[in-house]
């Protein structure tokens, strides 16, 4: 962290990640896989017990995730595309002509079930 009062560097600790709460009050660290709460720090960083995910669940509608990265994708190359007129390609038939393959996209763990493996010699 660095001090523009005093114009020093102080060094916090090694974690892999962190976020800063919108109040700039907590900061959420990660180290080793685990994540700590802590009041945003002046000082050396001390953790005391990480934050207890063993009865954490998600539910993950993956026909919405994927429809989302999808319509992201689409978007993106849309709106940023090099060429506007995209080599006359009708950007928006291109979004309708794939969508429809959406339902049958599953997440990536289960494609071991629905493609066919080949053995490369």
């Amino acid at each position: 962290m660095y001090n523009l009062k005093d114009k020093e560097e102080k060094e916090l600790g090694e974690y892999s990640e962190y976020e800063i709460s919108k109040d700039r009050k907590k900061m959420l660290l990660t180290k080793s896989k685990k994540y700590y709460l802590i009041d945003l720090p002046k000082s050396t960083i001390k953790t005391s017990s990480a934050i207890d995910l063993s009865n954490m669940t998600m539910h993950i509608n993956y026909a919405q995730e994927w429809k989302q990265i999808y319509d992201e994708a689409w978007r993106q190359m849309r709106d940023f595309f090099y060429m506007e007129n995209m080599h006359g390609l009708d950007w928006n038939k291109m979004h309708e002509k794939y969508a429809v393959f959406l339902p049958y996209v599953k997440p990536v763990s289960y494609t071991h079930l629905t493609l066919p493996t080949k053995r490369i010699v």
